[in-house]
Formats: structure tokens, C-alpha cells, sequence
């Protein structure tokens, strides 16, 4: 197992991002995608426009984000759009694996509370393929039940493309960032098959 999260974690708004990535009791998605907002604080990294790594990864956690908008006499600063965030409740569950894997233009976050055996609840989040991340619940659906294999890994990568076109979850219609969102979710759900080998692998040399 690379990480396990077996409480609530409080989370500090206004803590450094550096401080998440040493955190070894926290989910190792989440420090993945920490160290991408360095010299941050937590709250300016979830507000972050060009690079929505923390918050896909939060969200693929199941974690409410609730954000209030500052008075408009508040002068412009680094938070985007004139925003901060308010609160930050973190869920009481089990995360045995996470990966997150970040592009030019976007990044996906999957966390999973097992892969040996049927699948028992999947988080996956994505950026780039709108204005904010997205929970890709349909993805989320197929890892559902299922044993981890390159079949489920084919079906994610199906469904993953068909959900990300605008129409669907998605408003982007630039192809280029279509197909690097699609490239970087490949890798992610390879990743995850590779993890799942490996453990298989290790347990049946006992």
C-alpha cells in the first residue's frame, strides 16, 4: 500500500503547500499535487486557475470546497477571481492507493480503498476539461465491483474520452487539450494496473 488516510485530517487554509508534501499521513495523491504549488499557501493553491492540482485531487477525495466570494471594496490579490476559501470537511474513509499525474494544461486524481480484489469505491477528478475540476462519476462507475485488469483499464479509457467531450462534463473544445486530458488519463489508469501487479506479484511469492 503507498498511503492509507485512516482519520480526519485537519487541513489549515493558510499553511504552506511545502508542509502538505512531507506529510506521510496523508494520501500520496494529495502530496503529489502539493509540491506542484510551490511557495503557495494551501488556500491560493486550491484558487489556482493554471494549475488545479490540489483541488482534483480534494475532490477526488469526496471533500467539500466551500468558497465565498471577498467584498468588492477588497483589493485584487493572488486569489482568482476575488475568492477564499471558507471551509474545508474531509470524509471518513479508507484511501489505500492514489496517484495524480499532471499535464500542460490538465491533471487527473484517482484514489481507490483497494486493488486486490473487486473495487469498493473509486474517487477520480479531473482538470482541463472545464473551467473547474470535475468528478468523473462515470469512470468512477466502472472501477465499481470490478477486479483490477486491462480490460477495466480499456472501458476507463473509453468512457473517460466520451465523458470529457463538451456535451458531456466537459465545455473545452480545443482537441489538442481534449487529447492530452485523455494521454494524461491513460498514464494515470496504467499507473494504477502497474501498482495493482506489483501487489500481486509481492503477496503470491508468501
Amino acid at each position: 500500500m503507498d498511503d492509507i488516510l485512516t482519520a480526519d485530517y485537519h487541513l489549515t487554509l493558510y499553511m504552506p503547500t511545502a508542509q502538505l508534501v512531507t506529510d506521510t499521513s496523508i494520501p500520496m495523491a494529495l502530496r503529489e499535487a502539493a509540491a506542484l504549488h510551490p511557495n503557495l499557501t494551501v488556500a491560493e493553491a486550491l484558487l489556482s486557475i493554471t494549475n488545479q492540482a490540489l483541488a482534483t485531487v480534494l475532490l477526488a477525495m469526496g471533500i467539500d470546497i466551500s468558497i465565498d466570494k471577498l467584498p468588492d471594496t477588497e483589493p485584487s490579490t493572488s486569489l482568482q477571481e476575488k475568492k477564499t476559501v471558507s471551509s474545508i470537511s474531509f470524509p471518513k474513509k479508507n484511501i489505500n492507493h492514489s496517484i495524480y499525474r499532471h499535464g500542460k494544461n490538465c491533471g487527473m486524481a484517482i484514489l481507490i480503498s483497494s486493488i486486490q480484489g473487486p473495487i469498493d469505491g473509486a474517487g477520480i477528478a479531473i482538470w482541463g476539461a472545464s473551467k473547474y475540476p470535475i468528478r468523473s462519476r462515470q469512470v468512477e462507475a466502472i472501477f465499481q465491483g470490478r477486479k483490477m485488469s486491462r480490460e477495466l483499464i480499456i472501458d476507463s479509457i473509453a468512457t473517460l474520452r466520451e465523458e470529457i467531450k463538451p456535451g458531456g462534463l466537459g465545455t473545452v473544445t480545443d482537441r489538442s487539450v481534449l487529447n492530452e486530458i485523455e494521454r494524461i488519463g491513460t498514464e494515470t489508469f496504467l499507473d494504477l494496473f502497474d501498482k495493482a501487479e506489483l501487489v500481486h506479484r509481492e503477496t503470491s511469492n508468501y
